[in-house]
C-alpha cells in the first residue's frame, strides 16, 4: 500500500502543479458515474484520505485505466463481505433520509430496512442500476422529480460531498429546515455543504444552536433515532457501554442532538467497539 501511495503521489507531482493536478482529477471524479461510496471504498482499501481517493479515481479515468479501478472496487467489496469496516453505510452514500422514505414506500419496508437494502445493493456492486433505475422509479411513483441537468448535478454533488464529509448529518439538515437553509432537508444538506466548502461552519453552528434552544425550551427532540447517522448496530454497542436498554439508548442519542453533544457519541462508540465494559451512571 505504501508503494502505491508513493507512485500515486509522484504521478500527481509530475502532472504539472500538484495542486492543479489534484483539483483537475477531482473534477474528473465529480463529473463521472463513480460515487461517494466508490471513493470511500478506495480510501479504505488503500488507506487513502477521501480526497486522495477521489483524485485516484479521477486519475484512472484520465489515463483510461478504469478496468484497474473496477478491480480495486471488486477487491474492496470482497473485503467488505468479511469486514464491515470496508462497507459504505447509508449515511456515507450521498443518499438522504428523504430518499430512504421514498424507497421504503416503494419497497413496502420501514425506513431502517430500506437503508439496509441500499447498503446491500452498494456492497453487491449494484449501485449504478439502483441510482439510475430504482431510485428514479421510486421518486416517479411518489410524484417527485427524477433528474437534473449535468451542470447542476455536478454542483449539487460537490456540495453534498462536502456535507457528507463533514460532522453534520441528516438530523442537522432537518433541524435547519425553515431557516436560511431552505424549505426541505435536501436543500439544507446542499447549503450546509456549501458553507462547509467555504469555511463558514460557524454560521451553521450558530443557526443550530438557535434551533436547539427552541427544542430545549419546548422539551422536544428535533429528530428520531432513524434520522441520525447511527445504525441499530451502533445502538446495540452503545447500550452495552452505557448499561441501558436499546430503547433507552436510542432515546439518549436523540437527546444528545438537543443539547449539542452529539459528537460525544462518536468517541463513545469507538470506545464501545473496542469492547469496553458497561459504564454505569452518567447522563447524556
Amino acid at each position: 500500500m505504501r508503494i502505491l501511495k508513493l507512485v500515486f503521489g509522484l504521478a500527481l507531482t509530475l502532472g504539472a502543479s500538484s495542486a492543479w493536478a489534484t483539483d483537475a482529477l477531482t473534477q474528473r471524479f465529480l463529473s463521472s458515474d463513480y460515487t461517494l461510496c466508490d471513493a470511500l471504498m478506495v480510501s479504505k482499501l488503500f488507506d487513502f484520505s477521501q480526497a486522495d481517493a477521489k483524485s485516484y479515481i479521477g486519475q484512472k479515468i484520465e489515463w483510461g485505466t478504469t478496468h484497474i479501478l473496477d478491480g480495486d472496487l471488486k477487491r474492496a467489496r470482497e473485503k467488505g463481505a468479511k469486514d464491515a469496516t470496508y462497507r459504505c453505510q447509508f449515511h456515507q452514500s450521498g443518499y438522504g433520509y428523504d430518499d430512504a422514505e421514498v424507497l421504503a414506500k416503494y419497497w413496502g419496508l420501514n425506513v431502517s430496512d430500506a437503508k439496509t437494502r441500499v447498503e446491500q445493493k452498494i456492497q453487491a456492486g449494484n449501485e449504478s442500476f439502483f441510482r439510475k433505475e430504482v431510485l428514479p422509479a421510486a421518486r416517479r411513483e411518489a410524484g417527485l422529480p427524477t433528474g437534473e441537468d449535468p451542470a447542476s448535478t455536478m454542483a449539487r454533488k460537490t456540495d453534498l460531498e462536502a456535507f457528507f464529509d463533514s460532522k453534520y448529518d441528516y438530523c442537522h439538515a432537518k433541524m435547519l429546515v425553515g431557516t436560511h437553509f431552505g424549505s426541505s432537508a435536501s436543500e439544507a444538506k446542499e447549503l450546509i455543504g456549501y458553507k462547509v466548502k467555504n469555511g463558514w461552519t460557524d454560521f451553521v453552528d450558530q443557526m443550530l444552536d438557535g434551533v436547539r434552544k427552541k427544542h430545549q425550551s419546548a422539551n422536544t427532540k428535533p429528530c428520531t433515532f432513524a434520522e441520525t447517522r447511527y445504525t441499530p448496530d451502533d445502538a446495540e454497542k452503545l447500550a452495552q457501554l452505557w448499561g441501558s436498554s436499546l430503547s433507552e439508548t436510542k432515546a439518549r442519542i436523540e437527546s444528545k442532538y438537543v443539547w449539542g453533544s452529539e459528537e460525544v457519541i462518536a468517541s463513545e462508540l469507538e470506545q464501545a467497539k473496542l469492547g469496553s465494559g458497561p459504564r454505569m451512571g452518567g447522563q447524556p
